[in-house]
């Protein structure tokens, strides 16, 4: 038996409501993205949410919504997925990178403060919530300059019960195949503010300028389609199960490893994780990884990528190093069968001892 360490689950509901939105004979932006819209604003409990063509479109409509000018400066994560820095790059904005910090995978918030206060150049932030993992943000959620959460992969995660993607200026999300929530691909850009929605549609509004009369100036191909959306919104519709499941599971696996020589878990506090991926931190992390192989199992060395590899850069980032030589990352998912899931938790016991 091979367990692969994701893949999409598509149900029978799944198809049915693909098939219904085929059948209709429009799979342009129609109708099936409009209910999604307003079924994601009553769930997030957002004012304005816009579904997009990828996570990557959200976070470029964001950013350029934001107002924020080109050669600036955007603190994110030094761990974090390469489309944050790409749509950045693509922007012509310049990347501030910050250290996680020493208990979880995601952005240390002392240090981005400490950043901010230091050089009083950071023009926005760009928030990554990696794995499914989430922290408080309270510390810079007012802080003054754009915020923009990158909830890619966190749909449904909490923190003291409160949905993220609530505190930020903007919240990014991603349908991407293995996603929380799929359409195959597409996301979704969420705001309160009304000027910010009008400027994101008037980015995505590339078809009918003479209509409106606009001046021409660049707009981009953002829009969703109602094929992708038929199927995000069928997959929204059980996200409660789907994370219960992903928890459950997350459950079954922190027994395994508590309490193991040279073996810590996140620091996951008063939050409530979405379990995109479940991470450990081990000392023999490469020989763990090699056991559960031969066992079948596709554990991974990381969930992310780190961007000292491809930036020349000067700063130490101590913690993400550690990161870098230990996380872990094992198969979560609720495709996964009981007969896969018992060999995980078996290929499991194996490598701990």
């Amino acid at each position: 038996m091979f367990v692969p360490h994701s893949r999409p689950c598509i149900t029978k509901n799944d198809i049915s409501s693909v098939t219904k939105a085929l059948k209709r004979n429009f799979v342009g932006h129609g109708t099936e993205v409009k209910r999604l819209e307003k079924y994601f604003s009553l769930f997030l409990g957002r004012k304005y949410c816009i579904a997009v063509n990828s996570g990557s479109g959200a976070l470029k409509l964001s950013l350029l919504a934001s107002g924020i000018k080109k050669g600036s400066k955007v603190a994110t994560s030094v761990h974090v997925c390469p489309a944050v820095a790409n749509v950045m790059l693509e922007l012509g904005l310049k990347p501030v990178f910050i250290d996680v910090d020493n208990a979880d995978v995601n952005i240390s918030i002392d240090l981005l403060r400490e950043e901010i206060r230091r050089t009083a150049s950071v023009s926005a932030i760009v928030l990554p919530y990696l794995g499914g993992y989430v922290k408080d943000i309270s510390g810079i959620s007012s802080i003054g300059i754009p915020l923009i959460e990158d909830c890619a992969v966190s749909i449904g995660a909490a923190f003291y019960e409160e949905k993220i993607g609530k505190k930020g200026r903007f919240a990014v999300f991603s349908f991407g195949s293995t996603k929380l929530v799929t359409g195959g691909s597409g996301g979704m850009v969420c705001t309160d503010n009304k000027k910010d929605m009008e400027r994101i549609r008037a980015l995505m509004n590339y078809d009918y300028m003479a209509e409106t009369g606009a001046d021409f100036h660049v707009r981009l191909n953002c829009n969703m389609n109602d094929v992708q959306a038929a199927l995000a919104l069928s997959q929204m519709k059980r996200l409660s199960k789907t994370l219960k499941y992903r928890t459950d599971i997350a459950k079954l696996y922190a027994e395994i490893l508590h309490g193991k020589e040279g073996i810590t878990l996140p620091d996951t506090g008063n939050s409530s994780p979405a379990y995109h991926r479940f991470v450990f931190f081990a000392k023999e992390r490469n020989r763990l990884i090699d056991s559960l192989k031969r066992s079948g199992i596709d554990a991974r060395p990381t969930i992310s990528h780190f961007m000292f590899d491809y930036f020349n850069l000067k700063k130490s980032y101590e913690n993400s190093y550690r990161l870098k030589k230990e996380l872990a990352s094992l198969p979560i998912y609720p495709g996964l069968t009981k007969i896969e899931l018992n060999a995980v938790i078996k290929g499991l016991r194996k490598a701990v001892g």
